[in-house]
Formats: C-alpha cells, sequence, structure tokens
C-alpha cells in the first residue's frame, strides 16, 4: 500500500459500518451522529446513495 494511503472502502458508493474510517468519514460528510447513521443503514441498506434519501426524507417528515 503506497504511503498516505487509507484503507477506506474502495468507493464511496457504499458506507462499511465495521470500518471505524468508514463511519467517522460518514459522520462527518452527512453532519449525523454514529447512532442516526447506523439507524439509517439498517433501515435500508448501506448504498450511500439510499442512506442520504432516507435522511433527506426523514428531515423533511420532521417539518
Amino acid at each position: 500500500m503506497a504511503a498516505g494511503t487509507h484503507k477506506r472502502s474502495k468507493t464511496r458508493e457504499q458506507i462499511d459500518l465495521t470500518r471505524r474510517d468508514d463511519v467517522r468519514y460518514w459522520m462527518k460528510a452527512l453532519g449525523i451522529s454514529e447512532q442516526t447513521l447506523t439507524a439509517a443503514v439498517k433501515r435500508v441498506g448501506n448504498s450511500s446513495a439510499d442512506v442520504l434519501s432516507e435522511l433527506r426524507r426523514r428531515k423533511s417528515n420532521c417539518r
């Protein structure tokens, strides 16, 4: 592995909850807690697009 290369998912298309660096990345990118991220992945699967859609849907339903 090249110096400075991180062991993250090969793409940002999926969220891997078993990788601490992925969890931290998605928490920061989406501005959410680990609990919220985990719950969203459990509801819709690990597709980042599906998780983002779920979070947007839930946010719009709270208004």
